[in-house]
């Protein structure tokens, strides 16, 4: 009876131990489900964030084509200078608005008084005014110019990590970097002005023409113009700063344009992009694109300097 009873003892022991191990194998099995299944989550998400990025870039791809493409066509001497075009691309809708460059300032041709006088009817007082576009035209003097030693003093002085580029604006993000010039003003002239062959004066180009058929008349909102040129897209196209012999764009048959595009896909998402473009020369493409910004590159401008 003893052996008997030690038998069944030792027995219900093992049947134990072999009941927890199992217990630990389906623990085990289960957080591996989990996991799989946490990562496969994970992956669809991934892959739907892809997808909605990639529709989303080609509708505001397509819908820059068809505003070039319904610009292209018109009589150059006819074409509005600013307007918008209403799409349907696919399930998605969108409206582009244009605005020739010309109606800005260039910040590579305007003259000190110019700008001056631009800075001075966006709020800043004249004597402001006049500091400020010292310092624009500063930035962009030749290391060769008069002044150049001097202005690079006064950036030295001003504790800031650089000094300035003694030659042509890259894009009109490089006023942030302008000494003495407050942000608040920044903001309010960055939309009035551009690197892509604007005007030289400060007179925006009054022009009495016919509006297109399917071009609306109402002004762009440009209170996020100024933005770096996007590498990716500026690789391998003209230099924006450059010009053909006879005058801006005088062999292209868009000249510098900039579109502000906004998309709605179907389920209400919003995407929106800010490109310049200018008809090519080469025949192989219709335009090159000189300025490409969507998503956070259209978030608030900067409120200060480079540190």
């Amino acid at each position: 009876m003893r052996r008997i009873w030690l038998r069944n003892r030792l027995s219900g022991a093992s049947d134990g131990f072999v009941l927890i191990a199992v217990l630990w194998i389906l623990a085990a099995l289960a957080g591996l489900i989990g996991a799989y299944v946490a990562y496969a989550l994970t992956m669809a998400q991934s892959a739907d964030f892809y997808m909605r990025r990639v529709g989303a870039e080609a509708a505001l791809a397509g819908a820059l084509e068809l505003a070039v493409y319904d610009l292209s066509r018109m009589d150059a001497q006819v074409r509005p200078t600013e307007g918008v075009f209403d799409y349907r691309i696919g399930e998605a809708n969108a409206r582009v608005r244009y605005s020739a460059e010309a109606l800005r300032l260039d910040l590579n041709k305007a003259s000190l008084e110019n700008l001056a006088l631009l800075i001075a009817e966006s709020g800043a007082g004249r004597g402001h005014a006049e500091r400020y576009a010292q310092r624009i035209v500063g930035w962009r003097e030749s290391r060769g110019g008069q002044s150049a030693g001097m202005e690079d003093l006064s950036y030295r002085a001003a504790g800031v990590p650089y000094m300035p580029r003694h030659g042509a604006f890259q894009s009109v993000e490089e006023l942030w970097d302008v000494i003495e010039i407050p942000p608040e003003v920044v903001a309010r002239i960055a939309p009035l002005v551009t690197v892509y062959g604007g005007r030289g004066d400060s007179r925006v180009a009054q022009q009495d023409q016919e509006p297109a058929a399917n071009a609306g008349a109402s002004a762009p909102d440009l209170s996020q113009a100024q933005g770096a040129r996007n590498p990716e897209y500026a690789a391998g196209l003209a230099n924006p700063n450059s010009q053909p012999e006879g005058g801006q764009g005088s062999d292209q048959t868009l000249k510098p344009t900039r579109f502000e595009i906004r998309v709605v896909d179907a389920q209400g998402r919003v995407n929106a992009a800010e490109i310049v473009a200018i008809g090519a020369r080469d025949g192989e493409r219709p335009y090159n694109v000189l300025l490409w910004r969507t998503g956070d590159e259209l978030a608030a401008p900067r409120d200060g300097r480079r540190r």
